[in-house]
């Protein structure tokens, strides 16, 4: 019963039943700090280690629950479940997830992804309720009744003395709310089977910066921001065995439609295309990377063009699997590479994808919220910033934060995006020179792992705790070290120093630990040391944050969807602690260390324990904690900014819109924008078949900075659905649409 076991996330309440695993142990979790709840048995006095089951009851796969026959075209399948998965790797306590279906009336073989859940595989996966896993290609067509099945089980037999002990066991991983569903697609799916994405290995075009002046092998020539920029994917197509990185140069997708297969286009390959934005000089057939990837006129058109994609030889699924590549010898600096995906299906239906839209059968949507690769440098080739921010979570939600509070403080860093998963790939794989690629341009790099718990960073060394290829803390101790002007690095995420910190074998991030930041860890878990899930972090008499009127203060919020641990810091050295956790000496937060470097120049490094992405206001007020506590960093790293007193104070009028905050919302949201001279705005919701839902604006406004706050109704007064929606803003000569997310 949901009521006896443990509840640790405030976002959700179980109290019906749960599954558990742990019925009738003798054992509790008491060294995981909660000796009120049974743990997961161990190893019995026979030597025999727990692996436990529980199967659902065969489930017609031709009806659904209340009898309706399912249509022929529900050709995707979902099983999904809630798992509360408290499962740290030391623990050794892990479950798999496994499906099968009858044929001829005898059940076939148990299928799943492939991988042990919890433990060794996901160690970040920790304390959360989620579960959804695409499993369309695991049941054969004929397919008459399906059964579901999860496995909880003791994984030392294979992993202890590798991954762990397993001397502490978890109370087990607690399921509900389990399903089995079939969606009636409109189209091609853009789904892979098991855990995959869309795009294989999670992996979009990368990010890159300038080569050679005149492209021809990579690798070869002068790296220099006047040169041309090649358009890879953030995936190391080399063997881990080998240090040296080589990022693949095509995309390779999943689409597929199981019941009708896709069209062939007028050239008779696969009506399968890629649509990339044009931009001058840069659009129709110059945009291809070769012969098996042809321009179509048919299919470009609105300032887009499309490149058709081939099929993907020698793969396991080629059926569904198609890739496509872009002229390497084209994009520059400055350019903002966009594209969306399509596909077309034997019946002539369409549909489209893009990682922030999903699959859809608007195409406007996905021309709203394209996928990006960002030619670099980029705002910094003009002087119009000195900052680098570095996402190194891609797609894990922390961008926003940054982009809003940049907004307001009137400035537009350039962003390197670190391809989630990215196989060794990262800011240290796709700069080659710093001298000359990143020194001349940038002062200051932001580096946000968000709440990564590994693969925050890379040292360089294959193999190690970080186990990245990418040699960032490399990279990063060269621009700090030789760096003529004063410069900084601003390092923020909920477990980056203490992954770095256990790295001891890596001399690339020994060294920048022991020449720029010195410190130690306490804790890699704020609560271990008795601190709240979301504690109260105080700036330290004489630092940074420390003002005439009192010491700033903010929430480091640990709590839903996920309850987060934080890294518990101690300065060393000529470290200085800049906050601490519930004002609390011993446990710091934040730490800052300034260097004087190679060429005289003072570097100064900021290390947080917890990501920005966490930073909530410790009392209502206005600018937000976040925006004070960003404008504090980039000033004592060198920027000239004025004490933000407001959010409504800001830089020289220019037209923009703000992502809105918080996003996604429950039950208002603030939108911003600004317009710099005075004429009629509009400003409406839409949803994703681009129905106008809501008009936030439609008048004459002055220039300035606006503030408009959706309460999440319709026009006629109607709370909308829970789900993604457009705002599009329109004035004078500019137009800007954001993607808003309503959650009930």
């Amino acid at each position: 019963v949901g009521t006896t076991v443990l509840q640790e996330d405030p976002c959700i309440t179980n109290l019906s039943c749960l599954w558990g695993f742990f019925n009738g142990s003798t054992y509790d979790y008491s060294c995981g700090g909660h000796p009120e709840q049974p743990a997961f048995p161990f190893e019995n006095e026979r030597g025999q280690f727990l692996e436990n089951a529980i199967w659902s009851p065969w489930i017609d796969w031709t009806h659904d629950k209340d009898g309706t026959p399912v249509p022929s075209t529900a050709s995707l399948a979902y099983f999904e479940f809630d798992v509360y998965a408290d499962l740290p790797l030391e623990n050794l306590v892990g479950y798999v997830w496994n499906i099968r279906s009858k044929a001829d009336g005898c059940p076939t073989t148990w299928k799943n992804d492939g991988f042990f859940h919890g433990g060794p595989d996901y160690p970040e996966w920790r304390i959360r309720w989620t579960g959804r896993l695409e499993v369309t290609q695991l049941l054969p067509p004929d397919a008459t009744e399906v059964q579901l099945g999860i496995t909880a089980m003791d994984l030392c037999p294979p992993f202890c003395h590798f991954f762990g002990e397993s001397d502490c066991h978890s109370h087990g991983p607690l399921f509900d709310n389990v399903r089995l569903i079939r969606i009636d697609t409109p189209g091609p799916v853009w789904e892979a089977r098991g855990l995959s994405l869309v795009i294989r290995h999670y992996q979009p075009f990368q990010d890159n910066f300038a080569e050679t002046s005149d492209y021809t092998r990579p690798g070869t020539g002068e790296f220099t921001a006047s040169g041309k920029v090649r358009v890879d994917i953030g995936w190391d197509i080399i063997d881990n065995s080998i240090l040296a990185i080589l990022n693949g140069d095509s995309l390779v997708v999943n689409v597929t439609e199981p019941n009708v297969g896709l069209d062939r286009d007028v050239s008779g390959g696969p009506a399968a295309y890629i649509h990339v934005r044009d931009l001058p000089g840069k659009s129709g057939a110059d945009l291809s990377g070769g012969p098996n990837w042809p321009y179509v006129p048919s299919e470009s058109g609105g300032g887009w063009t499309a490149v058709q994609m081939d099929s993907v030889p020698l793969t396991f699924y080629p059926e569904d699997q198609f890739c496509v590549d872009l002229n390497d010898n084209l994009y520059e600096p400055g350019d903002t590479i966009s594209y969306y995906l399509s596909a077309r299906d034997a019946n002539g239906r369409v549909t489209y994808w893009t990682n922030l839209a999903g699959t859809t059968t608007d195409e406007a949507a996905v021309r709203a919220f394209p996928m990006e690769m960002t030619c670099l440098p980029a705002n910094a080739l003009g002087g119009g910033t000195d900052i680098l921010l570095v996402d190194a979570h891609d797609g894990g939600g922390v961008q926003p934060y940054f982009d809003y509070d940049f907004g307001l403080l009137g400035i537009t860093p350039d962003r390197f995006d670190v391809n989630r998963d990215g196989s060794n790939t990262g800011l240290g794989s796709s700069v080659k020179d710093v001298v000359q690629q990143l020194i001349p341009y940038y002062k200051k790099i932001i580096w946000s792992s968000g709440s990564l718990s590994r693969g925050t960073i890379g040292d360089g060394a294959f193999g190690s705790v970080i186990d990245h290829k990418s040699d960032d803390f490399g990279l990063l101790h060269t621009f700090l070290d030789q760096h003529a002007e004063d410069c900084g690095v601003y390092f923020t995420g909920n477990g980056l120093a203490s992954e770095w910190y256990s790295v001891l074998s890596s001399t690339s991030s020994w060294l920048f630990r022991t020449t720029f930041m010195d410190f130690s860890v306490v804790s890699d878990d704020h609560r271990a040391v008795g601190e709240p899930v979301s504690p109260l972090v105080v700036g330290q008499p004489g630092s940074i944050f420390d003002r005439a009127g009192g010491p700033d203060m903010l929430i480091a919020y640990g709590g839903c969807p996920v309850i987060s641990s934080f890294d518990v810091l101690a300065p060393s050295g000529t470290s200085a602690l800049e906050m601490a956790y519930s004002n609390n000496a011993a446990h710091g937060a934040v730490l800052s260390q300034q260097t004087v470097n190679s060429a005289s120049a003072t570097a100064g490094v900021i290390l947080s324990g917890f990501s920005y992405g966490f930073i909530r206001d410790d009392q209502p007020q206005d600018p937000y904690d976040r925006v004070v506590h960003l404008q504090s960093i980039l000033v004592w790293l060198g920027n000239e900014l004025a004490f933000p007193t407001g959010t409504t104070a800001g830089p020289t009028l220019e037209n923009s819109l703000a992502q809105n905050y918080p996003n996604p919302f429950n039950p208002t949201t603030k939108i911003r924008y600004s317009i710099k001279e005075n004429g009629r705005v509009s400003l409406r919701i839409y949803n994703v078949a681009g129905q106008l839902v809501r008009t936030l604006a439609d008048e004459v406004r002055t220039a300035g900075v606006n503030d408009v706050t959706w309460d999440g109704r319709d026009d006629t007064g109607a709370p909308a659905a829970s789900g993604i929606y457009f705002y599009r803003l329109v004035t004078k000569g500019f137009t800007q649409t954001r993607k808003i997310a309503v959650l009930k």
